[in-house]
C-alpha cells in the first residue's frame, strides 16, 4: 500500500515565490554580515568578566542566525526536492550556500577567541553573564 505524504511547508515560512521569502533571506544575509564583522572584534577569553555581556549577546545572535540558516536551508531544499526543475528554488539554494563562508568566518573567529583560555579563566568568564 502506498501512502502519499504532503508536508505543508508554507506553514513554516513564506513560500519561495512569495515576496516575503526573498526579504527573509536578505534579512538573514544582513544579519550574518553584521555578526561576521562583530566576530572579527571578539575579545579573547580571560579571567576578566568585563567582556562577558558582549559575548553573551553575540552568542545569542549567533544561535538565532544558525537556527535560521538551518530552517532556510531545509525549507528551500524540500521545495527544490519537490520541484527539481524550478530555477527559482535552485537560485535560493545557491544564494544560501554562498553565505556559508560568512558562517565559517564567524565560527573560526569564535574558536580563535576561545582557544587560549585556560580552565580557570574560562570558568570565571562564563560566570560573568547568564547567557554563557
Amino acid at each position: 500500500m502506498k501512502y502519499q505524504q504532503n508536508w505543508d511547508l508554507d506553514s513554516l515560512l513564506p513560500h519561495p515565490t512569495n515576496p516575503e521569502f526573498p526579504e527573509l533571506v536578505k534579512s538573514y544575509k544582513h544579519g550574518l554580515e553584521s555578526l561576521a564583522d562583530r566576530s572579527d572584534r571578539l575579545p579573547t577569553v580571560t579571567g576578566n568578566r568585563s567582556h562577558a555581556a558582549d559575548w553573551g549577546a553575540f552568542l545569542e545572535e549567533c544561535e538565532r542566525l544558525e537556527m535560521l540558516a538551518v530552517d532556510l536551508g531545509a525549507f528551500i531544499a524540500c521545495h527544490a526536492a519537490a520541484d527539481a526543475a524550478n530555477k527559482l528554488f535552485r537560485q535560493f539554494e545557491a544564494s544560501l550556500s554562498a553565505l556559508d563562508p560568512l558562517r565559517e568566518r564567524i565560527m573560526t573567529n569564535i574558536e580563535f577567541a576561545l582557544r587560549d583560555a585556560n580552565e580557570a579563566d574560562f570558568q570565571s568568564f562564563i560566570q560573568g553573564d547568564r547567557r554563557l
